[in-house]
């Protein structure tokens, strides 16, 4: 996805594939990260991954994997809810793993994140 500034400027702001269908909605998955990042930025510096994983009868369901333990359901719900967000930015799993992959540039390897959660969830087929 991009976007064009008043000079004509095109800025690449997203990839189409950083995105989860969930009960026919298109939900973005760096939209999502930005705001568990900022729910939880007083909590210090921690690592947070999120990708889309399939589910039964939404399409997909968007998870979470952090090492910040501190992070919970409740918290991130009050957090969208009082930010006037959708809900369906509200990550429906919420995984605990003491590193999240990364590239040697730091940036989150999303392909190898998406693998370990299906299957720590059981959804390998």
């Amino acid at each position: 996805m991009v976007e064009i500034d008043d000079i004509g400027f095109v800025y690449i702001k997203d990839r189409i594939k950083r995105f989860a269908k969930v009960g026919g909605e298109m939900v973005s998955l760096n939209a999502v990260l930005e705001t568990v990042v900022k729910a939880f930025e007083k909590e210090g510096e921690f690592d947070y991954g999120v990708v889309a994983v399939p589910h039964e009868s939404k399409g997909e369901q968007i998870v979470l994997v952090t090492n910040n333990t501190q992070v919970k359901q409740e918290v991130l719900h009050d957090y969208i809810k009082n930010n006037g967000m959708s809900e369906l930015f509200l990550p429906r799993t919420i995984l605990y793993h003491d590193k999240i992959p990364s590239f040697l540039t730091g940036k989150t390897d999303n392909v190898t994140l998406k693998k370990e959660v299906m299957e720590e969830l059981g959804l390998n087929k």
